[in-house]
């Protein structure tokens, strides 16, 4: 998916880099004790808010807790060592968590009771097993402006018209009819057992393994914005090496007995 993004946004977005942006960064304990902590505190959570009764107002208290804990997943970012929440998207998750805490007071009852005493007792886990590190990073940010959001609508919607009219034409019966035939045929099932042999072989693995390494390596430097993603600048040379990574082996590939 952010591969998609990268190569729809590149060629139509306006690019506005913000340096030096404040980014309070918690490295967190990693130790076994610390780990033992948050996994039971953590895992406490989940049985207090499934004994929460079903009426309207703890329902709408069970709401605006996974409101809370949804923003402080779209706003704040894992690093290699903890996370980091930038400045502008504090007020935010402070907001939504007073507006947890208040509808849990406003049920008036020992199981609202728990989750607040869950939820606070998570957090004050965190904090003994994290500290706060002054960051600074350096983001770059891809924004689609308006007019480069209309022309890939506009292309998106073009596109898709194309396809109806295609799949649609005795072309496309045409071509889905040769194509079940050369499946049938003797190439086909060569061409499917050399893929499944490298699928099997260790280049096949290698393969593999660096593609899923590049993927996660984007995924974690890449987040997503309104109308647009941010990369953690100081995580590029990581991507480049990944992607190389990628393009080393499937060199291979090409020079190989498969390959040819």
């Amino acid at each position: 998916m952010k591969f998609a993004v990268l190569a729809l946004l590149g060629a139509v977005s306006a690019y506005s880099i913000k340096d030096l942006q404040s980014l309070p960064e918690w490295r967190v304990d990693h130790s076994a004790q610390c780990q033992t902590l948050l996994a039971k505190e953590g895992g406490d959570i989940g049985p207090a808010l499934n004994a929460m009764p079903h009426d309207r107002l703890h329902q709408l208290a069970l709401m605006k807790v996974a409101k809370f804990f949804q923003s402080v997943d779209n706003l704040c970012h894992e690093t290699p060592t903890g996370f980091y929440c930038p400045d502008a998207a504090q007020g935010q998750i402070l907001q939504s968590q007073q507006e947890a805490q208040q509808a849990l007071l406003d049920c008036h009852s020992p199981q609202a009771t728990r989750v607040a005493k869950e939820i606070g007792e998570f957090f004050a886990a965190l904090d003994q097993c994290s500290t706060l590190v002054g960051s600074v990073k350096t983001l770059i940010k891809v924004q689609l402006p308006p007019a480069g959001q209309q022309a890939l609508q506009k292309e998106v919607q073009e596109f898709q018209f194309e396809s109806r009219k295609f799949e649609q034409s005795p072309y496309a019966r045409e071509v889905s009819k040769n194509f079940q035939a050369w499946a049938q045929s003797p190439e086909a099932q060569r061409l499917g057992k050399t893929l499944e042999d490298f699928k099997h072989s260790s280049q096949g693995h290698d393969l593999d393994r660096e593609i899923d390494e590049a993927i996660r390596e984007l995924d974690g430097a890449t987040h997503e914005i309104p109308n647009g993603f941010e990369i953690d600048n100081s995580r590029l040379n990581d991507i480049e090496r990944e992607l190389l990574d990628v393009e080393t082996q499937a060199k291979r590939l090409e020079h190989s007995a498969i390959g040819q």
